[in-house]
């Protein structure tokens, strides 16, 4: 009992030891650049949900850009116009698709969650500084949200999947627009990132 109890405190010292070293390892992200918005779209769920990749399309009236497909604990950097976007989080298949809105300045960062919701695809929430949300600086995971993510690596042929697939991507579009439509001013105003969320 004893020698169990001694290789369960080992390997707990070495999953925390393990844990700290990827926190310290994680790499800086690279300053928004002068004349555009970074935006940094965190996807840190992991296990089997994570696993369902989200294109993040950046929707511009009729024309959609693909900026990037996530999949499980990954982060990706986009950098947008300052001004307003509307942003379209869409699952493969487009059985579901959710909207959020943004209005971002140049040279600032943004943070994004991309948040699971089962049997709905991923929404978009917007990191606050702070706030009654979860989703916002002070909460405790948020440096987690940051540490435990790695890079997403492009994948051209996934992004061009998503931007040839035009039946997918409308329905992705009128599942979010019918959404967003039902939802009252105080919900869209949970899913818009303004420019008082800029963070370092």
């Amino acid at each position: 009992m004893k020698y169990f109890a001694g290789v369960i405190f080992v390997l707990l010292a070495f999953i925390a030891s393990f844990s700290s070293a990827k926190a310290e390892d994680a790499q800086p992200l690279p300053a928004p650049s002068p004349d555009k918005a970074q935006i940094v779209f965190l996807k840190p769920m992991g296990g089997a949900w994570g696993a369902f990749a989200s294109g993040i399309v950046d929707v511009k009236g009729s024309d959609l850009e693909v900026l990037g497909v996530m999949h499980g604990n990954v982060k990706m950097i986009a950098e947008v116009a300052p001004g307003e976007h509307r942003f379209l989080a869409a699952s493969y298949g487009g059985s579901a698709g959710h909207f959020l809105d943004a209005n971002v300045e140049a040279g600032k960062r943004y943070y994004v969650v991309v948040r699971f919701i089962f049997g709905q695809g991923f929404q978009l929430r917007p990191v606050r500084r702070t706030g009654p949300s979860d989703f916002n600086a002070t909460n405790p995971d948020f440096p987690h949200w940051l540490s435990d993510t790695k890079p997403a690596e492009p994948k051209a042929g996934e992004v061009s999947a998503f931007e040839n697939n035009k039946k997918m991507l409308a329905k992705a579009l009128a599942v979010a627009q019918r959404q967003w439509d039902a939802r009252t001013a105080e919900q869209r105003a949970e899913l818009t990132l303004t420019p008082d969320d800029s963070l370092p």
